[in-house]
């Protein structure tokens, strides 16, 4: 009974649509890229679509 009453207990913790998980929730999430490595990995892109539309340009 003691452990029936526990799981209420914890369920009563939280919102009605809660359950219990089986798997630890994820660590922090990734780091967001900074400002100069989206400029760089734009730059990258952009300068990768222009070799290609030159390359169709030619044909």
């Amino acid at each position: 009974m003691p452990k029936v009453r526990a799981r209420v207990a914890e369920r009563l913790k939280h919102a009605a649509s809660w359950s219990p998980s089986k798997t630890p929730p994820p660590t922090k999430p990734a780091p967001k890229p900074t400002t100069e490595q989206r400029l760089s990995t734009l730059e990258k892109t952009v300068t990768e679509q222009g070799r290609r539309n030159a390359a169709l340009e030619k044909e």
